[in-house]
């Protein structure tokens, strides 16, 4: 019984739901008919069984090793060469309907047997049998390329009958999981290209391959092309994908990627406001993790201005909202993202395992912002010269062996720029240098944004529409300094936020804010108003009076009493301390209340002070939540003012130490 048609037909690779929406005489026909391209010289490999014992690929010693022939750019090759044999081996050999499935854990999670990401391996696997290399033992391996097939058939099995992939069911039409299906896939299709493959399993995967295309190039295809752009990481894959492959692709399916390319420009980035969206918001992981490597890897394969242009723009907004901390740890990342948090970037990392530095260096000539948010040549240097001189057995990759890393490993040169160039780079970005106001909006979704840089501080405050169920918080967002660091800073989906906190479980930062008066302009007194709303809650009005040396803070509400709360960044060294209302101070204990007038955080650059007209309870409790790490990491403290009427003014401010 198979209710859901996912079990291989007799003697083929192919699902029976997928033979049955292409036709059986479509699935050579397609490929063969289009004039696809053909093998390299060498003969095609002979197809192991689609079913039965398969050998096991050799275990690899980690001790046996050497170092020294590894190029500095392979290095990071080395740990997916040791995990190698396990990844492989670790197969469903003993179902027939998940015959073929990496069950090992490696790879993407739910480990399900319908999740068709976790299948990408094979790109991974078929790297390392298509490349000859003097530390490669695996170049041309009959057992793994064994294993390479059966992988490959199991993950066509899971194809819905229209081209896409399945997550989180067998009848899932996942849109991302089939736009990286066409990456991994098609870069698999590659490398087998070029050391010869077997007949049947290369018109498999290129018919496939079709399916794909014509299902995320579709115009009529909602899923894709209404909802797709506003998640801008899950459809340019499928771009990138289709392009690395096309000369094995009908013609017509080139037309369409032309097409539809120049609608995913129009429509994946907020023309305003300048950041890549992310379920139509800016998101700081997927945009600068996952987007900006797939924009430079497909612009370094085809030179598609567009794609420069796209990113130019994203690393603009960028400048506004990483904030460098003067201690080095890195960047704090403005707490605004819509999906993934990325709440700090550090400075550096203790391993070069990622191909996000060497993509990122793809932009370095264009964009100062992708030196600073990048590593410096002294550190990668470091790195690797350490790597080359240790002794100590390496150990295997557990979850995650990403195949996306081992993008670019090979290539032959690689340029970082200096530790000094980098710190000029950083020096650019706007909040190091004269008073400015900038405005910008995304009238598409309804969001709107706005930098205050002064002589004493730099402030950031996000308003209107949020949709149902967000964890973007609205209201202001950071109060930082480039001599200090970061004091507050909202964070994304947490109940670390600046926020105002009414009865009934009311917070402001969760509604729909308008601006409700006050002008924005560079001139002083600056005054900005929003007025924040729920249907079912209070309402709330905030005043920032943006002051050339502190941001005075006006609440109204209509409730007699309300939190007010404000998520400070602590350090290992700062010394915080109550302002009592005689002048004195007093330690702070955690979560304990204190009625005092403030508070104080004194830093290497200056003290953070924020200030009440009159005495409040106040209480300072540590939350979970941390940026950086090691001696550098900070601590999202919550400061909660309880406030006693339906108003309270407070300021902050940075003074000299």
């Amino acid at each position: 019984m198979d209710p859901d048609n996912t079990s291989a037909a007799p003697g083929t690779g192919l699902t029976r739901r997928t033979l049955m929406g292409l036709g059986a005489s479509a699935v050579t026909g397609l490929v063969l008919g289009s004039n696809a391209g053909t093998a390299a010289a060498k003969p095609a490999a002979s197809a192991a069984a689609a079913g039965g014992p398969l050998a096991p690929v050799a275990p690899y010693d980690p001790a046996t090793l050497v170092r020294g022939q590894f190029a500095p750019e392979e290095q990071r090759l080395a740990r997916f060469l040791v995990t190698l044999p396990d990844l492989a081996n670790k197969m469903d050999l003993e179902n027939e309907e998940t015959y073929g499935w990496f069950n090992g854990g490696y790879w993407r999670t739910p480990l399900v047997p319908y999740n068709a990401n976790i299948q990408q391996s094979v790109y991974t696997l078929s790297w390392f049998y298509t490349q000859q290399r003097e530390w490669n033992p695996y170049y041309l391996d009959p057992a793994l390329r064994d294993r390479i097939y059966a992988g490959i058939r199991f993950y066509l099995s899971l194809q819905g009958p229209d081209g896409w992939f399945p997550a989180w069911s067998y009848v899932d039409r996942n849109r991302d999981v089939t736009a990286y299906a066409l990456v991994f896939l098609g870069e698999t299709a590659l490398l087998l290209e070029s050391v010869g493959w077997a007949d049947d399993i290369r018109s498999e995967v290129l018919a496939a391959l079709v399916r794909a295309a014509d299902y995320v190039l579709d115009p009529a295809n909602e899923d894709v092309w209404t909802i797709g752009p506003e998640f801008s990481n899950q459809v340019i894959p499928a771009l990138m994908g289709v392009w690395m492959v096309r000369h094995l692709l009908p013609a017509r399916i080139l037309r369409a990627y032309e097409d539809r390319m120049t609608y995913y420009v129009e429509n994946a980035q907020s023309e305003g406001a300048g950041y890549l969206y992310e379920s139509a918001a800016f998101d700081a992981h997927y945009a600068l993790y996952v987007t900006t490597r797939m924009f430079a890897r497909l612009y370094g394969l085809n030179g598609d201005e567009r794609l420069k242009q796209m990113q130019l723009e994203h690393f603009d907004w960028c400048r506004f909202n990483y904030l460098w901390e003067p201690d080095g740890a890195g960047f704090t990342v403005n707490g605004i993202s819509t999906r993934l948090s990325m709440r700090s970037l550090p400075s550096q990392r203790t391993t070069d395992e990622s191909s996000y530095p060497d993509l990122l260096n793809v932009w370095a000539a264009d964009s100062p912002v992708a030196v600073a948010l990048n590593w410096d040549r002294e550190h990668v240097d470091g790195l690797r010269s350490a790597w080359a001189a240790a002794t100590e057995p390496l150990t295997p990759m557990g979850n995650p062996v990403d195949p996306m890393n081992i993008w670019f490993a090979e290539q032959r040169a690689q340029t970082f720029a200096t530790r000094e160039q980098r710190m000029q780079a950083i020096r650019s970005f706007p909040y190091f240098g004269r008073p400015f106001v900038e405005a910008r909006s995304d009238t598409r979704y309804d969001q709107h944004y706005l930098f205050v840089n002064r002589q004493g501080y730099y402030f950031a405050s996000h308003h209107g529409n949020v949709a149902k169920g967000s964890t973007v918080p609205k209201g202001p967002s950071f109060f930082y300094h480039h001599t200090t660091g970061a004091f507050v800073a909202t964070q994304m989906a947490t109940d670390s936020v600046w926020s105002t906190r009414l009865s009934r479980d009311f917070v402001d930062a969760e509604a729909r804010m308008l601006k409700i008066r006050g002008d924005v302009r560079q001139t002083l007194p600056f005054d900005y108003t929003y007025y924040t709303y729920r249907p079912s809650g209070g309402s709330v009005a905030k005043t920032f009076h943006c002051l050339p040396d502190k941001l005075a803070v006006d609440v109204e509400t209509n409730e007699s009493s309300f939190v007010e709360r404000l998520p400070l960044v602590i350090a290992p060294d700062d010394d915080v301390r109550w302002l009592l209302a005689g002048g004195g101070t007093a330690p702070v204990e955690n979560g304990a209340g204190v009625q005092a007038v403030g508070i104080r955080v004194g830093r290497t650059g200056g003290a953070f002070e924020l200030r009440l007209a009159a005495p409040l309870r106040l209480s300072l409790t540590a939350s979970t939540i941390t940026l950086f790490s090691g001696a550098r990491q900070r601590t999202i403290k919550d400061l909660d003012i309880a406030a006693t009427a339906s108003t309270l003014s407070y300021s902050l401010q940075i003074r000299p130490r």
